[in-house]
C-alpha cells in the first residue's frame, strides 16, 4: 500500500488516527509524569514533616536540659521535675514508637542514625537520675558564713603569730641573760 494510492479520505483518517495515537501517548506520559511529581512532592512533604518533628524533639530536649541546669544554678529550685524515663519523654515516645518506624520507611538511611541515638539518649536521662540522687541545694549564705569564719581565723592566726613572736623574743632575751650569768 503506497501513500500515493490512498484516497484523500483514507489519508485524513490515517493522519487523524496518528494524531489521536500521539495524543494518547502524550496523555499517558503526562499522567505518569504528573503522578511521579505528586509522589515526589508527597515524599518531600513527608520529609519536611519529619524534619519539623525532629526539630521540635530537639527543642524539647534543650528545654529539658535547661530545667536540669536550673536545678544546679537556681537556688530557688530544690527538686528535679524533668522526665527521667527515656521512653516517656517526647523524644523517647517518638524514638520507640510508630513515628520512628514510619520515618524509617520514609527514609531508610535514618535507621542506623536513630539506632545510634538510643544509647546517648538513655545515658542523658540516667545522668538526670544521678543528679537528682546526689544533688543537694547548698545552704543559703553558707559561702558568706565560711568566708567570715576564714577571715576571723586568719586574724586569730595573725594575733597568735605576734604573741608567739613576742614570747619568743622575750624568751631569747631571757636565755641570753641566763647564759651571760652562767658565764
Amino acid at each position: 500500500m503506497n501513500w500515493q494510492n490512498l484516497t484523500f479520505g483514507k489519508k485524513i483518517a490515517l493522519g487523524f488516527g496518528l494524531v489521536l495515537t500521539l495524543l494518547m501517548v502524550v496523555g499517558v506520559l503526562s499522567y505518569v509524569g504528573v503522578d511521579k511529581i505528586v509522589a515526589d512532592a508527597e515524599a518531600v512533604i513527608g520529609g519536611n514533616k519529619l524534619d519539623g518533628s525532629l526539630a521540635q524533639k530537639e527543642v524539647d530536649h534543650l528545654n529539658w536540659v535547661n530545667q536540669v541546669n536550673a536545678l544546679l544554678t537556681d537556688a530557688s529550685i530544690t527538686t528535679l521535675t524533668v522526665e527521667t524515663d527515656d521512653h516517656k519523654c517526647a523524644l523517647g515516645k517518638w524514638l520507640y514508637g510508630k513515628e520512628r518506624a514510619h520515618a524509617e520507611r520514609l527514609m531508610p538511611e535514618l535507621a542506623p542514625l536513630l539506632k545510634d541515638l538510643e544509647q546517648p539518649h538513655r545515658e542523658l536521662h540516667e545522668s538526670a537520675l544521678e543528679i537528682d540522687r546526689v544533688f543537694r541545694q547548698p545552704h543559703a549564705g553558707l559561702a558568706l558564713n565560711l568566708s567570715r569564719r576564714l577571715n576571723e581565723h586568719v586574724g586569730w592566726m595573725e594575733k597568735l603569730g605576734k604573741a608567739l613572736a613576742a614570747e619568743a623574743g622575750g624568751l631569747h632575751a631571757y636565755q641570753t641573760k641566763l647564759k651571760n650569768a652562767v658565764d
